[in-house]
């Protein structure tokens, strides 16, 4: 048994349906006609979702933030991990979860005022992390997150969204896991 246990926020399995609820615009399709250019910052979290976003990249000036593990429905999908010139971050977050130290890479990474673009590979899943990007976002950010089958969400950050988000943390379950 490994002492490499990390802290993590796990998300209790009859809680999975209501986490899985489209919580703003759901798109289908190339949604990047719906995204604000002029946002302060734009997370995109998921694999596919993420090769949309990488597309508006040399038109946007803000703050952007793409949250991937390699794989779409749990299979291998490398198409953004190839993408060049960005900062990478390899961060490990296990499936159904929100790691704490991850929940501050992306706190932090959103609260600075540097207009930077960096790719966090997640080892593990990313799913859980368009919760920590909505609560952590500034006012007028954007939060993209793909619903597997149906689309992709698109949230644009407010007083509201961000005070939902933060409180859904309640619902989550403090554990070390390996």
């Amino acid at each position: 048994m490994s002492n490499d246990k990390i802290p993590v926020f796990q998300l209790p399995f009859e809680q999975r349906p209501d986490f899985a609820r489209s919580r703003g615009l759901l798109v289908t399709g190339d949604f990047t006609k719906y995204l604000d250019l002029k946002a302060p910052t734009i997370v995109c979290v998921g694999d596919v979702v993420s090769s949309y976003c990488i597309r508006i990249a040399k038109k946007y000036n803000g703050k952007l933030i793409l949250l991937v593990d390699g794989k779409t429905r749990r299979t291998q999908h490398l198409g953004i991990l190839e993408a060049k010139g960005i900062k990478r971050v390899k961060v490990k977050n296990p499936q159904s979860t929100i790691a704490v130290n991850v929940y501050d890479l992306l706190c932090s990474l959103l609260s600075t005022h540097q207009d930077e673009r960096v790719i966090i590979e997640v080892q593990g899943e990313e799913d859980m992390l368009a919760l920590p990007a909505i609560a952590c976002s500034p006012t007028g950010g954007i939060v993209v997150y793909g619903i597997p089958g149906k689309g992709a969400t698109i949230i644009r950050v407010n007083k509201w969204i961000s005070y939902e988000a933060r409180s859904r943390f309640l619902s989550l379950v403090p554990k070390l896991v390996s």
